[in-house]
């Protein structure tokens, strides 16, 4: 399992329109905005939280998606959990909320006609 989910693909539409159609619609939340990247988390109160970063440059846009673990929550399962999580499927460490973030995840890459995360 990768510390974070990463994946680039070619693009020269603008993407913020879709990813600010899928920040409403999946309830992410604009973390920081630095030109041409852009960094959302999903859940954190309920749930884990679930991270997203974007950057579209040159024609190419570069993706990453992970879950972050707090020292409380890597303490409340035993140092278990790694300080961070990519969003891929397999393994059963954080299998629900990872599949929670790819799934989320892939709805905004199925309409940017990009792959989807396995």
């Amino acid at each position: 399992m990768t510390t974070r989910t990463k994946l680039s693909f070619p693009c020269s539409a603008d993407i913020w329109p879709a990813v600010e159609r899928w920040s409403v619609s999946e309830n992410a939340e604009l973390k920081s905005s630095d030109g041409p990247q852009r960094l959302y988390q999903k859940g954190g109160i309920a749930t884990a939280a679930m991270m997203f970063s974007f950057r579209q440059a040159s024609g190419q846009v570069a993706v990453e998606a992970w879950i972050p673990s707090s020292t409380f929550q890597r303490a409340c399962s035993f140092f278990i959990l790694p300080p961070e999580m990519g969003v891929e499927s397999g393994g059963v460490k954080a299998a629900l909320i990872r599949k929670i973030a790819r799934e989320s995840l892939n709805r905004l890459l199925l309409e940017l006609g990009a792959s989807l995360v396995q």
